[in-house]
């Protein structure tokens, strides 16, 4: 192709600290499905891994609840698309090929398609995608004792047998972090059979069961492992230690051995720093 053999310095920009070569873009923007960009880079062979690496972004766990994350770059014209694919093709030099010292075939320079797209979330700003979906659940009523009354001017107990159950909404929501640089294990053991002991996403102390974490693994262009830690959590207004008196209500319970609830209270805000 004209222009890459034996590129013209004055002619080149610096995009993150490496001299390149700006071979055009192609936008496709899309109301249905993900808007894309794609940019035409040409830069020296050698200086292409330190290119990738700066669009692509990077992550370090600094500490075991300190996670540093760097976005991937944005295309400049539409900063809510980020860099999600990079295509290297290896372009000769003006005296031909050669073999470099790793055995693969020595480039002069490097044409680099770097693709950018929308993302579900917000890079650097969000953890990730937030979901919630509604349940229910019954609880058997005592077959002794009438629970509800009727609150009208006739007044008298409802029955057992024509009010079996109670019925009590439940909320489950999603949260997904990514680019995890490691599953925290630790904390996912530590939240397992427990309750929130603080507000958490909204909900008052004790009203949100955790219920688990699934994970997908996939790698940085530098090599380093990316995770994406999606948590599941129930949210029940009455709370998780607590069983239904008919005659008052919804209580507190303990087991008669150890005067410990049911579920043991754990911060689950931790999990999504």
């Amino acid at each position: 192709m004209a222009g890459t053999m034996g590129l013209d310095a004055s002619t080149a920009i610096t995009l993150c600290g490496v001299q390149v070569w700006d071979e055009g873009t192609k936008e496709q923007f899309v109301r249905s499905s993900p808007s894309s960009a794609i940019r035409t880079l040409v830069c020296t062979w050698t200086d292409r891994v330190a290119l990738i690496n700066a669009l692509r972004g990077s992550v370090v766990q600094e500490s075991p609840y300190l996670v540093e994350y760097v976005a991937p770059s944005a295309y400049p014209d539409a900063p809510w698309l980020f860099v999600d694919t990079i295509e290297v093709e290896g372009i000769p030099g003006e005296s031909g090929l050669s073999v470099g010292p790793n055995g693969l075939v020595g480039y002069k320079y490097a044409r680099i398609r770097v693709i950018y797209k929308s993302l579900p979330y917000q890079e650097g700003i969000e953890t990730g995608v937030f979901s919630v979906d509604y349940g229910a659940e019954w609880f058997t009523l005592s077959g002794s004792t009438a629970s509800l009354k009727f609150s009208d001017s006739s007044g008298g107990d409802v029955a057992t047998d024509q009010n079996p159950a109670l019925r009590i909404t439940t909320i489950t929501f999603r949260q997904t972090r990514n680019n995890l640089p490691s599953i925290p294990v630790g904390q996912i053991i530590a939240a397992t059979n427990t309750v929130n002991s603080a507000p958490f996403q909204g909900a008052a102390a004790g009203t949100v069961k955790f219920d688990g974490a699934a994970s997908q693994r996939r790698l940085f262009s530098n090599g380093t492992p990316g995770w994406d830690m999606t948590y599941a959590f129930t949210y029940r207004s009455v709370g998780w230690n607590v069983a239904y008196d008919p005659a008052n209500g919804w209580r507190p319970v303990a087991f008669k051995a150890s005067n410990q609830p049911p579920f043991a209270s754990y911060d689950y805000n931790g999990l999504l720093l």
